[in-house]
This record gives structure tokens, C-alpha cells and sequence, in this order.
């Protein structure tokens, strides 16, 4: 028996997680992975609660823009990549690879299917290691190691506590 790559595994689910698109443009899904396991998936889509656009259109109002711009003022999609960010607890997101996959409106497979430039900036302040597509990787690099990522987790997360206590303190002193 022959197996599909683990690549191929996450890109065949960022697929199907993309079926789930309320666009009638572009449909894309997001698989955020570490160490080998599913944290967080998210399609693009209409804001929870909002009319979809796939039930209000028949042509998308940016059907003449450029895609990938970054000017998404008459968009009201939410991105893949931003929705599996929300889902995802924030201290796995640092050095996981996102597999991301795309389609047009009428299914063809998005040639350059790649973040836009405010989910590029994103994904890199959320430490993200790779992004990962049909047609290859974008590497980020991290500046950091995890643990010093950790570390300065850490250390925010104390100094939060110290911060606390000074305040009930504070407080206690003044009743």
C-alpha cells in the first residue's frame, strides 16, 4: 500500500477545509500544524453572525481589484490564515508551519496561492516557522530560538504577576 506524504496529508485537508468558503471569489483553508498535530484549521469567510457573501452576491464587489494587494477596505472576508489564527492557543502557534491551499471561484487551483501581505505580517509575529503550498514553502526564520521565544513568554507572564500584586497592594494600603 502506498502512502500520501504528510505534505500532501495537510495540503489534502487545507483543501477540504476550504469547501467551507462563504467567498465567491477565491476559496481558501488553512491547517496551522506542530509537531505532527492539527491545531487549528480556518477558511475565508464572512465575520461570525455577518451575511456571507456567497448568499448576497453574484459578483464579488472586488472583482476588478488586484488580488494580494493588502487594501481589503471593501472586503468583508476574513482570511484563512487570520481565522486559523484565532482558533489556534497562542504559544502553539510559535514555530508551527501552516499548509495553506486555494482555489478560484470556479475551482481551478490558485497558481501563486500565497498569504497576503497583512496575513504575511501576521504569521510572522506569531513566530510561524514555514508556510506551505502546493507549489513549494515561504520560510520565515525566526529570529529566535523557541526557547528564548519561551523564555520571553515567561518572563511577560511574571512580570504581569508582579504588576498584580503591586496593584492589590497598592489597593490594600489605601482601604
Amino acid at each position: 500500500m502506498s502512502r500520501i506524504s504528510k505534505t500532501e496529508y495537510y495540503l489534502n485537508i487545507a483543501e477540504a477545509v476550504s469547501q467551507r468558503s462563504t467567498c465567491i471569489r477565491r476559496h481558501y483553508g488553512c491547517v496551522i500544524v506542530r509537531n505532527d498535530e492539527i491545531i487549528a484549521t480556518g477558511y475565508n469567510g464572512s465575520p461570525r453572525g455577518e451575511v456571507n457573501c456567497c448568499d448576497v452576491y453574484e459578483i464579488c464587489p472586488r472583482h476588478s481589484q488586484e488580488h494580494n494587494t493588502g487594501n481589503y477596505a471593501d472586503c468583508p472576508a476574513v482570511h484563512a490564515e487570520q481565522n486559523a489564527m484565532l482558533s489556534a492557543p497562542r504559544h502553539m502557534l510559535a514555530y508551527s508551519t501552516v499548509y495553506l491551499a486555494g482555489f478560484e471561484g470556479d475551482g481551478t487551483p490558485i497558481e501563486e496561492c500565497k498569504p497576503c501581505p497583512i496575513c504575511e505580517r501576521m504569521l510572522k509575529n506569531a513566530v510561524v516557522k514555514k508556510v506551505v503550498t502546493r507549489h513549494g514553502e515561504i520560510v520565515y526564520n525566526p529570529t529566535f530560538t523557541y526557547d528564548q521565544w519561551i523564555s520571553v513568554q515567561e518572563a511577560s507572564q511574571n512580570h504581569q504577576k508582579e504588576a498584580e500584586e503591586q496593584e492589590r497592594r497598592v489597593r490594600h494600603v489605601e482601604w
